[in-house]
């Protein structure tokens, strides 16, 4: 019965998530492949549940390049990589950055111009990690038009003196 393979689907994904989840990291290849079999359901929130993998604290960064390139396999759940990139630092709230090594490759494979806005706004924070930021201006690049020159000249303006940039200028060039 369709109720039945809707019970089965969730299921299956409940239990992917809690090995993918799994504490134990002599597991890493388990927890690998869960991930792998995760990122294959069709359903738009395993998407969510991708991210929600990838922000953990505890997950090992092996785990967190196979989130990145099962997240490239994703066709379904796009509007949740947009809303991911709501999140901003914040020391005060306790919140992070989003994940941008797993959300701008994604963003930018699916040409999806709804993260513009969000991407533009995370070029211009100066919470944005310096480590993070070409990978955000490089989306911006990727997703904008012409439009974007004056936001990119500005930043440029903004931030060419500054030391941040001293060791790798990659974001401003």
């Amino acid at each position: 019965t369709p109720m039945a393979g809707a019970v089965r689907k969730q299921t299956l994904r409940t239990s992917l998530n809690e090995l993918a989840l799994d504490p134990d990291n002599t597991m890493v290849t388990s927890r690998g492949y869960a991930i792998r079999q995760l990122a294959q359901l069709d359903e738009p929130e395993i998407t969510r549940d991708l991210i929600d993998l990838y922000v953990q604290q505890s997950m090992p960064r092996a785990l967190r390049l196979v989130l990145e390139e099962s997240m490239l396999t994703r066709t379904r759940g796009l509007p949740y990589l947009v809303r991911a990139l709501d999140e901003h630092y914040d020391y005060l709230e306790g919140s992070q950055s989003p994940p941008f090594r797993l959300l701008v490759p994604s963003l930018v494979k699916q040409d999806n111009r709804d993260a513009l806005p969000a991407l533009v706004r995370h070029m211009l924070d100066h919470e944005t990690p310096a480590d993070e930021l070409l990978l955000v201006v490089d989306g911006v690049i990727k997703l904008g038009d012409a439009s974007v020159v004056p936001t990119l000249e500005q930043f440029v303006q903004l931030y060419h003196a500054d030391s941040t940039f001293s060791q790798d200028i990659s974001a401003l060039a």
